[in-house]
Protein backbone atom coordinates (compact mmCIF):
# COMPACT_ATOMS: atom_id res chain seq x y z
CA UNK A 1 0.00 0.00 0.00
CA UNK A 2 2.77 2.24 0.75
CA UNK A 3 4.42 1.74 -2.59
CA UNK A 4 1.15 2.58 -4.30
CA UNK A 5 0.67 5.82 -2.08
CA UNK A 6 3.73 6.98 -3.40
CA UNK A 7 3.49 6.36 -6.77
CA UNK A 8 0.34 8.06 -7.01
CA UNK A 9 1.88 11.00 -5.23
CA UNK A 10 4.63 11.36 -7.41
CA UNK A 11 2.84 10.77 -10.59
CA UNK A 12 0.38 13.56 -9.48
CA UNK A 13 3.26 15.44 -8.41
CA UNK A 14 5.14 15.26 -11.85
CA UNK A 15 1.41 15.53 -13.63
CA UNK A 16 0.85 19.05 -11.33
CA UNK A 17 4.31 20.35 -13.21
CA UNK A 18 2.88 19.68 -16.62
CA UNK A 19 -0.45 21.48 -15.96
CA UNK A 20 1.03 24.56 -15.01
CA UNK A 21 2.40 27.76 -16.92
CA UNK A 22 4.86 26.94 -19.97
CA UNK A 23 7.11 29.71 -20.50
CA UNK A 24 8.64 30.50 -23.86
CA UNK A 25 12.33 29.36 -24.07
CA UNK A 26 13.37 33.00 -24.41
CA UNK A 27 11.69 33.83 -20.92
CA UNK A 28 14.12 30.99 -19.68
CA UNK A 29 17.27 32.74 -20.92
CA UNK A 30 16.11 35.87 -19.94
CA UNK A 31 15.56 33.93 -15.71
CA UNK A 32 18.80 31.91 -16.44
CA UNK A 33 20.98 34.49 -18.13
CA UNK A 34 24.18 35.04 -16.65
CA UNK A 35 23.60 32.63 -13.22
CA UNK A 36 24.30 29.58 -12.22
CA UNK A 37 21.17 26.90 -12.09
CA UNK A 38 21.14 23.51 -9.70
CA UNK A 39 18.77 20.92 -11.85
CA UNK A 40 17.49 17.96 -9.46
CA UNK A 41 14.86 15.56 -10.38
CA UNK A 42 11.30 16.29 -10.21
CA UNK A 43 9.86 14.24 -7.90
CA UNK A 44 12.69 13.12 -5.91
CA UNK A 45 15.50 15.97 -5.80
CA UNK A 46 18.17 13.79 -6.56
CA UNK A 47 21.34 15.91 -7.99
CA UNK A 48 20.83 15.95 -11.86
CA UNK A 49 24.07 18.69 -12.62
CA UNK A 50 24.71 22.35 -12.15
CA UNK A 51 24.60 24.91 -15.60
CA UNK A 52 26.51 28.47 -15.91
CA UNK A 53 24.62 30.27 -18.23
CA UNK A 54 27.36 32.33 -20.70
CA UNK A 55 26.80 34.96 -22.98
CA UNK A 56 26.10 34.07 -26.80
CA UNK A 57 24.35 31.17 -26.10
CA UNK A 58 26.77 29.15 -24.14
CA UNK A 59 26.93 27.22 -21.02
CA UNK A 60 29.05 25.12 -18.72
CA UNK A 61 27.59 22.27 -17.85
CA UNK A 62 28.73 20.38 -14.56
CA UNK A 63 27.32 16.89 -14.14
CA UNK A 64 26.59 15.50 -10.73
CA UNK A 65 29.90 13.87 -10.58
CA UNK A 66 31.65 17.13 -11.08
CA UNK A 67 32.76 16.42 -14.71
CA UNK A 68 32.19 20.03 -16.80
CA UNK A 69 31.69 20.73 -20.48
CA UNK A 70 30.76 23.66 -22.19
CA UNK A 71 27.50 23.69 -24.20
CA UNK A 72 25.68 25.27 -27.12
CA UNK A 73 22.26 26.84 -27.23
CA UNK A 74 19.29 27.22 -29.25
CA UNK A 75 16.08 27.69 -29.77
CA UNK A 76 13.42 25.52 -31.37
CA UNK A 77 9.63 25.73 -31.45
CA UNK A 78 8.87 25.65 -27.62
CA UNK A 79 12.15 24.24 -26.49
CA UNK A 80 15.52 25.22 -25.14
CA UNK A 81 17.98 22.52 -26.63
CA UNK A 82 21.11 22.05 -25.48
CA UNK A 83 23.94 20.29 -27.06
CA UNK A 84 27.19 19.78 -25.44
CA UNK A 85 31.36 19.17 -26.89
CA UNK A 86 31.70 15.91 -24.49
CA UNK A 87 28.18 14.51 -26.25
CA UNK A 88 27.79 16.36 -29.57
CA UNK A 89 26.24 13.97 -31.53
CA UNK A 90 22.76 14.02 -28.80
CA UNK A 91 20.56 16.93 -28.42
CA UNK A 92 19.27 17.25 -25.10
CA UNK A 93 15.43 19.78 -25.55
CA UNK A 94 13.27 20.73 -22.44
CA UNK A 95 9.61 22.74 -22.30
CA UNK A 96 10.11 24.92 -20.08
CA UNK A 97 7.37 25.60 -17.24
CA UNK A 98 6.88 28.35 -13.93
CA UNK A 99 5.35 26.05 -10.84
CA UNK A 100 4.94 27.82 -7.59
CA UNK A 101 7.49 30.68 -9.43
CA UNK A 102 10.12 27.34 -9.72
CA UNK A 103 11.45 26.96 -13.11
CA UNK A 104 11.14 23.48 -14.22
CA UNK A 105 12.11 21.79 -17.86
CA UNK A 106 10.44 18.41 -19.12
CA UNK A 107 11.84 16.36 -22.18
CA UNK A 108 10.29 14.99 -24.74
CA UNK A 109 10.19 11.62 -23.28
CA UNK A 110 8.78 13.48 -20.48
CA UNK A 111 11.28 13.29 -17.91
CA UNK A 112 10.81 16.30 -15.26
CA UNK A 113 13.64 18.58 -13.55
CA UNK A 114 13.66 21.19 -11.29
CA UNK A 115 15.60 24.15 -11.24
CA UNK A 116 16.56 23.91 -7.09
CA UNK A 117 18.95 27.00 -6.86
CA UNK A 118 19.43 30.04 -8.95
CA UNK A 119 22.74 31.72 -7.83
CA UNK A 120 25.69 33.82 -9.55
CA UNK A 121 28.90 31.76 -8.38
CA UNK A 122 30.36 29.83 -11.15
CA UNK A 123 30.11 26.09 -11.60
CA UNK A 124 33.18 24.74 -9.49
CA UNK A 125 34.24 21.58 -11.77
CA UNK A 126 36.53 18.55 -10.93
CA UNK A 127 38.87 18.59 -14.18
CA UNK A 128 39.58 20.56 -16.90
CA UNK A 129 36.59 21.69 -19.00
CA UNK A 130 36.57 20.13 -22.98
CA UNK A 131 36.97 22.48 -24.89
CA UNK A 132 36.54 26.66 -25.03
CA UNK A 133 34.87 26.18 -28.82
Amino acid sequence: MRLICGLFLSLWAAGAVVAQEQISPDEFLRRAGHNTLTFSTFPGEEPVGVEQFLPRQRTVWARSDGRCTYGQITLEGPYVCFRYEDDSHQTHCWVPYVFEDRLFVRAENGAVQQVSRITQEPVQCSDALLSSG
